[in-house]
């Protein structure tokens, strides 16, 4: 397979799952529990298709434009909310209620960072709100003895315990690099010419595939997570477009 043949393919699956992944949202009408327990972690599946159909789609006019190394940064978005549903699907209630009270913890840090900056005005008229935060505060932060993580383990951790831990150290890591500001990806821009270096700014898809790949990969391993808890009838697709990645 050459190159154009093998990102064509990528494109027209990318393009599948887009409308798939629509399918899937509207099969669900109303968010139903047994419990309000239940009911909140049903919230987190829909939302989780939800979010990442809006990162693939932000993917896919990216690598459209040619401006693929940024989509590789929202690939990683992907990754992450990929592996926190389907950690949170193996425990449901109790795990759903850790990930909902650490917004608390997180809400808490974020006010006393304000307050210690210029910007401490943005709490002016908000006192009952954060009178609010403190109470839950209190309630809650004996659950996050690390008050850095709302699963108490590391994202690497988690993707070991779902059995895709060399996905961690390879395609994240790799993710990861085009987040941050390093030489690798400063460098990307500038190229040899003779003695000296040639600039060049883009448009280029030289990082479509595992940009897209990556994306399109995790959306339908979300999508997956989708299938097991609502049962809507999705499976074969999503496996389809799998096997169509792999051929």
């Amino acid at each position: 397979m050459t190159e154009k043949e093998a990102v064509d393919r990528l494109l027209r699956g990318a393009q599948e799952v887009m409308p798939l992944a629509g399918k899937v949202l509207e099969s669900v009408k109303e968010i139903k529990g047994s419990s309000p327990e239940e009911a909140y972690f049903h919230a987190l599946v829909q939302c989780s298709v939800a979010r990442t159909r809006e990162f693939l789609s932000a993917q896919l006019l990216l690598c459209r434009e040619g401006h693929c190394n940024s989509a590789l940064v929202l690939s990683r978005t992907i990754f992450e909310i990929a592996l926190n549903i389907a950690y949170i699907a193996k425990d449901p209630i109790v795990r759903a209620g850790l990930f909902g009270q650490y917004e608390i913890i997180r809400k808490k840090r974020y006010t006393e960072a304000l307050r210690r900056t210029a910007y401490k005005t943005a709490l002016e008229g908000r006192d009952e709100e954060i009178k609010q935060t403190e109470e839950l505060h209190a309630r809650f932060q004996s659950n996050f003895p690390d008050k850095s993580r709302w699963s108490g383990i590391s994202l690497r951790d988690i993707a070991r315990d779902l059995g895709i831990e060399g996905e961690y150290d390879t395609c994240y890591s790799y993710q990861c690099d085009a987040s941050h500001s390093n030489a690798r990806e400063l460098t990307k821009y500038i190229k040899p010419q003779g003695a000296g270096l040639l600039f060049d700014a883009g448009p280029s898809w030289a990082e479509l595939q595992p940009a897209l790949g990556l994306g399109v990969l995790y959306t339908l391993y979300t999508l997956s997570v989708h299938e097991d808890v609502f049962k809507g009838g999705f499976q074969k697709e999503i496996d389809a477009i799998v096997a169509k990645l792999q051929a």
